[in-house]
C-alpha cells in the first residue's frame, strides 16, 4: 500500500511546487516560464496520476491493482517552412509493478516539399478506418491492455515504427506506410490481466505469464499499408490493403505452447457520409490467413470477411449517440469443423456483436457523461465503459471511470477477463507553451 501511495505524494509534489512557483500570484514569472521565446520549439505536456483496482478478488493475480501510476508527457516540436520534428516521451512510475520507465511514443520527421506530396519518418501514431473503438481495415498496433484497465483513451492507440508517404494526386489522396519489422498489438498475457488461454485450456495470470513468438526481424517481417480515398460531393470513400501479419495472437506452436502471429492480409473499402441527419458510416474486409489459406489448420486463425456498419448523431443540449453492428464470418468453417480433434468443442462460423456510445456534455461542456459498451449476440458476453470527466481549468481534469466484463460463459471474448473488472481515477494537469 506504501507504494501506491509514493504514486500520488509523487504527482501532488510535483503540481502543487510549480502551481506555488508560477500561481496567480506570480504571472509575470509563470508567463516567462511558459513562453520561452528564445527557443525554437514549441512544446506541451501532462502530468497525469491514475489509481485502478479491482472490484473483486482475482484468484490468477496477486495484486489487488490493476493500475496504479503517475505519467508525465512532454512533447517537443521544431517547425521549418517545409518540415516538422516532433518528440514525445513518456515518463512512467508504475506502482503496480514498481519500476520506472521511459517511453518514447513519437520520435519522427515530417516532411512537406512539395503541395503533392509528403513523408513522415520514424516512430509515429497512425490511424485509419471509420470504426469507433473497433477496427476493420486499421491494421496499425493497439495497446488493448492500456484500453482494458483505465489508461487514457488516447493509450488504446500504440505506436509504429514507420515510414508513411501521402501523395495528393488529382483523382484522389493515396497513402503508403511501409513498417520495416512488425509491430504487434499490446495484448494480455497475464503480467496485469489474466485471461483465458484456448490451447492450455486454463487461465493465465502474473504467476504463468505468456510469452510470444513475435517476428519482428527487421526487412524479414516487414508490414505494408496503402489507402486510396477521395471525397465524392461530401462522402469519404476509401480502399485499403494491408500485408503482414495478425496485429494480435492468432495461432500457437503446439511443441512450446507459445502463442504466434500468422501471415495476414486485409483487403477492405469503407465510406462515410451525412445520412438520416447524423454520420452514417460502413466498412468491410476480407483477411486472408496466408499461413492457412485452406482453414484446415486448428492452430492458424481462419481467413474471415469482417463487415461493420455504424451510425452517429447529435441531439439538443450537448447530447449524442452511436451505435455500430460488427460481424466476423468465418471463411472456410467447415474445412475446421472436419478438421478438430474430437471432443474440442466447435467455434461459431459467426461472431458478431453490437456497441452503443452515449455523451453529454454539460456545464459549458466541463463535465463529460460518457458511456461506451459492447455486446456480443454470439457469444452472449458483453463489455461496459462508463466514465465521467471534470475540467477545474482549462489545465486540470478529474476523471471517474470503470471497466467491467460479464457473461455467462467464462472463456468467451469478453466473459474471460470478468476477474479484471476495476474502477479508476484519473488526475491530469496539462500545460503548453
Amino acid at each position: 500500500m506504501q507504494s501506491y501511495s509514493l504514486n500520488y505524494l509523487f504527482f501532488v509534489f510535483i503540481t502543487l511546487g510549480f502551481w506555488n512557483t508560477y500561481g496567480q500570484e506570480n504571472k509575470e514569472a509563470k508567463e516567462k516560464f511558459l513562453n520561452l521565446s528564445n527557443l525554437p520549439i514549441d512544446w506541451q505536456g501532462f502530468v497525469d496520476s491514475r489509481h485502478g483496482p479491482r472490484l473483486q478478488n482475482d484468484p490468477y493475480q496477486t495484486n489487488n491493482y490493476s493500475l496504479s501510476e503517475t505519467r508525465g508527457q512532454l512533447q517537443l516540436v521544431h517547425w521549418t517552412d517545409i518540415s516538422e520534428i516532433k518528440v514525445k516521451t513518456d515518463f512512467l512510475y508504475d506502482s503496480q509493478q514498481g519500476s520506472f520507465k521511459i517511453n518514447v511514443r513519437e520520435a519522427n520527421l515530417f516532411l512537406t516539399p512539395a503541395d503533392w506530396f509528403d513523408l513522415k519518418v520514424g516512430r509515429q501514431i497512425l490511424t485509419w478506418g471509420k470504426g469507433d473503438m473497433l477496427f476493420v481495415n486499421d491494421l496499425f498496433p493497439k495497446d488493448w491492455q492500456s484500453f482494458f484497465i483505465g489508461r487514457e483513451l488516447e493509450y488504446l492507440k500504440s505506436y509504429s515504427d514507420a515510414a508513411k508517404l501521402t501523395l495528393y494526386l488529382p483523382w484522389f489522396e493515396f497513402n503508403a506506410v511501409f513498417v520495416p519489422a512488425f509491430n504487434s498489438d499490446v495484448f494480455p498475457t497475464g503480467e496485469r490481466l489474466s485471461f483465458f488461454n484456448p490451447f492450455q485450456n486454463a487461465f493465465l495470470g502474473n504467476t504463468n505469464p505468456i510469452a510470444a513468438e513475435v517476428p519482428n526481424t527487421w526487412f524479414k517481417n516487414s508490414e505494408y499499408h496503402w489507402r486510396a480515398r477521395k471525397n465524392v460531393k461530401g462522402f469519404d470513400l476509401a480502399l485499403y490493403g494491408y500485408f503482414g501479419y495478425w496485429k494480435s495472437p492468432a495461432g500457437a506452436n503446439f511443441e512450446t505452447g507459445q502463442p504466434t502471429f500468422p501471415q495476414l492480409s486485409v483487403h477492405g473499402l469503407s465510406f462515410e457520409g451525412s445520412l438520416f441527419k447524423g454520420i452514417t458510416s460502413f466498412e468491410a474486409g476480407y483477411y486472408h490467413s496466408g499461413d492457412d489459406p485452406e482453414g484446415t489448420d486448428i492452430a492458424v486463425r481462419n481467413s474471415q470477411w469482417v463487415f461493420l456498419l455504424g451510425y452517429t448523431r447529435d441531439f439538443k443540449n450537448g447530447f449524442s449517440a452511436g451505435m455500430q453492428y460488427y460481424t466476423e464470418i468465418m471463411s472456410n468453417h467447415d474445412s475446421l469443423v472436419a478438421n478438430l480433434p474430437e471432443g474440442m468443442a466447435q467455434p461459431n462460423q459467426i461472431h458478431d456483436m453490437v456497441t452503443l456510445r452515449l455523451t453529454k456534455l454539460a456545464l459549458q461542456q466541463k463535465l463529460n457523461l460518457s458511456f461506451f459498451g459492447y455486446y456480443s449476440f454470439s457469444d452472449n458476453d458483453a463489455y461496459l465503459r462508463p466514465n465521467i470527466s471534470y475540467k477545474l481549468t482549462d489545465a486540470w481534469k478529474i476523471e471517474v471511470g470503470s471497466n467491467l466484463f460479464m457473461g455467462k460463459n467464462e472463456t468467451t471474448f469478453w466473459s474471460q477477463f470478468q476477474n479484471n473488472n476495476n474502477i479508476y481515477t484519473g488526475l491530469k494537469w496539462s500545460f503548453s507553451k
